[in-house]
């Protein structure tokens, strides 16, 4: 990159924040049908091991998660939202 032109480098930046913005999208989607959709909301809470599996894959990434060791262990043992019994 040091040795590109500006051109080139405006249009990786330009690249980097439309795949920002797209995740930025979907994520405020997911969070929009978690949040107004009863339906969705209870599957979700009946099948809390879905959200458990997805914790645990995408703790797989090598450069996801936290970067010390005591978050690590803090965030895997914390529940991903209250009892609602």
């Amino acid at each position: 990159m040091a040795e590109a032109t500006t051109e080139i480098r405006n249009q990786f930046i330009r690249k980097v924040y439309a795949i920002l913005t797209v995740q930025l999208l979907v994520t405020g989607l997911v969070s929009a049908l978690s949040f107004f959709s009863e339906g969705y909301k209870g599957w979700i809470q009946s099948h809390p091991s879905m959200v458990w599996i997805s914790v645990r894959l995408s703790s797989l990434t090598p450069d996801s998660g936290p970067a010390s060791p005591a978050n690590t262990v803090a965030t895997s043992s914390s529940a991903p939202w209250p009892s609602c019994s």
